[in-house]
C-alpha cells in the first residue's frame, strides 16, 4: 500500500493494510451502480479521517485528491457533525466511510482512472464534494437509528460476529422502506422508558444496599459488633443494631409478543404494531430478558426467539422478520396464546409477561387461557388497536386501548410492562 495523506498514520502496517481492503471491498457491495475496486489508501484514509478524534493531514504529502477529500470530512460544519458520531466507533467509522467511497464513485466516475490526479482535484467542484458529505450524513443517521433498535445503549447488549458484516447488515436494513417507516413511528419514543428498570428483593447474602436497624448479626455494621459488650447485647435485644441492607436483582421472566397479522390490520394498524413489538425487543434487550415474537392470523406462526445476549446475526434477522412481515388472513386469537402457554409449558418457563397486539376482531375462549396463565405463572398484557374485547380484558392483567397509534401510546404499553 502506498503512503496517504494523513500523519501519524503507517500504511505499511497490516491493521491499516486490513481497514483499507475492508472498506474498499464493503463499498463495492453496497454501491448500487457497478464500480471498480475503489483506492485502498483512500479507503484508510477516510476511515481514519472519521475514527481518529483530531486527523492531521500531511501536506507534504503527493497525494492531492486524498487531500482534497479528506479534508471536507475534518474541516466542513458536516464533516464535523459526521465525525462527532463516528469518532473512536469502529462500526460507524466502517459504515460511514464505506458510504462516503461508494458516493465518490458513483458520482465521480473518473474517480476510477487513477491517471490525471491532478487534472481530476482542479475539476471536483466544492459544492458537488459538499453535497456528498451531506448525503452521507443523512444515510449514516438513518444507519445510527437502525443501529441503537438493534443493540441498545447498554455497553455489551449484542455481541458484534464481524464489524465488516454488521455494517452491510446495517446498510440493507436503513435501506428497506418498512424499516423506515417503523423508525418514523419508533422517534416518537427515543429511548425514554427503555432504559433498564432494575427490580430488587431481600437476600441476606446480596449487594449492600443502604443500612436499617435490626437483630441479625450477621448483617450487622463492624462498629456495633465491637461496642462494650453490655451495651452490645442491650441493642440487639432490642433490635437496635445497625445492619447493612442487602438485595439481589430480582430475575425478569422472558417477554412474548403476539402479534396479530390478520386482514383486518393491514395499513396503519399494522405497522403501528410492528413498532410496538420491536420497541418492546428494544426494552427486553436492555433489561437482559429472553425475547419471543409469534405473528398469527387464523394459526399462529413459528416462535422467533431472542437470547438474553443476542448476537448481532440475529438481532438482524429479527429486525427484517418484523419489518417485512405482511398482514393477511382471518384471525384465531384463542389459538395463538394458547400455543404460546404450550410452548412455555414444554420447556419449563414461567413467570412470563405476555403481550398480545390485536384489534380484537375475534371470539376468544377465555378457560384455555386463563388454565395456560395459571401453570406458568405468567400474566396477560392486551393491546387493543382501535378495538374492543371484553374476553380479553376480563383475562388481562392490563388491557390498553390504543386509539392515536403514535409513540405514546407506544411508551404507555412499555410502562404496563415494567
Amino acid at each position: 500500500m502506498t503512503a496517504g495523506c494523513l500523519k501519524g498514520i503507517d500504511y505499511s502496517n497490516p491493521l491499516v493494510k486490513y481497514r483499507g481492503e475492508k472498506i474498499s471491498k464493503l463499498a463495492r457491495m453496497m454501491s448500487v451502480k457497478p464500480i471498480k475496486k475503489p483506492s485502498e489508501v483512500l479507503s484508510a484514509d477516510v476511515y481514519y479521517s472519521l475514527y481518529l478524534p483530531a486527523p492531521i493531514i500531511d501536506e507534504e504529502s503527493p497525494v492531492e485528491l486524498n487531500k482534497r477529500i479528506v479534508r471536507l470530512l475534518i474541516q466542513t460544519p458536516a464533516g464535523l457533525k459526521l465525525r462527532s458520531k463516528t469518532i473512536l466507533d469502529r462500526v460507524l467509522s466502517t459504515v460511514a466511510a464505506s458510504v462516503y467511497i461508494v458516493k465518490l464513485y458513483e458520482n465521480i466516475p473518473r474517480l476510477e482512472d487513477n491517471n490525471g490526479e491532478k487534472d481530476l482535484v482542479n475539476k471536483l467542484g466544492k459544492s458537488e464534494l459538499r453535497n456528498i458529505v451531506n448525503e452521507t450524513l443523512a444515510d449514516v443517521e438513518k444507519i445510527n437509528q437502525v443501529r441503537l433498535a438493534l443493540e441498545g445503549l447498554e455497553p455489551g447488549s449484542l455481541s458484534i460476529y464481524s464489524v465488516e458484516d454488521y455494517s452491510l447488515d446495517l446498510i440493507k436494513l436503513a435501506r428497506e422502506a418498512d424499516v423506515r417507516r417503523i423508525l418514523e413511528i419508533l422517534e416518537g419514543v427515543g429511548n425514554r422508558g427503555l432504559s433498564r428498570s432494575r427490580k430488587y428483593e431481600r437476600f441476606k447474602r446480596g449487594e449492600k444496599q443502604g443500612f436499617e436497624l435490626g437483630s441479625d448479626i450477621e448483617r450487622a455494621v463492624p462498629r456495633d459488633i465491637f461496642l462494650d459488650e453490655e451495651l452490645f447485647y442491650y441493642k440487639l435485644a432490642q433490635g437496635n443494631l445497625l445492619l447493612y441492607s442487602k438485595v439481589v436483582e430480582k430475575s425478569t421472566g422472558p417477554l412474548y409478543v403476539i402479534v396479530d397479522k390478520s386482514g383486518s390490520m393491514e395499513g396503519d394498524k399494522f405497522q403501528w404494531a410492528k413498532a410496538l413489538a420491536l420497541s418492546l425487543y428494544m426494552k427486553a434487550v436492555r433489561e437482559r430478558r429472553e425475547f419471543y415474537i409469534c405473528f398469527f392470523d387464523s394459526q399462529p406462526h413459528n416462535l422467533f426467539k431472542i437470547s438474553k445476549n443476542p448476537r448481532s446475526k440475529e438481532a438482524v434477522k429479527l429486525f427484517e422478520y418484523i419489518a417485512t412481515m405482511k398482514s393477511s388472513g382471518g384471525t384465531d386469537i384463542t389459538r395463538a396464546v394458547v400455543n404460546v402457554l404450550l410452548d412455555m409449558s414444554r420447556n419449563g418457563l414461567k413467570w412470563a409477561t405476555l403481550v398480545l397486539i390485536t384489534d380484537g376482531v375475534d371470539r376468544v375462549s377465555e378457560k384455555p387461557i386463563r388454565e395456560g396463565l395459571r401453570k406458568t405463572q405468567s400474566s396477560l398484557i392486551t393491546v387493543m388497536i382501535k378495538g374492543d374485547n371484553w374476553n380479553l380484558k376480563a383475562l388481562s392483567k392490563e388491557y390498553l386501548k390504543a386509539v392515536k397509534l403514535d409513540g405514546v401510546e407506544i411508551l404507555r404499553v412499555i410502562k404496563a410492562v415494567d
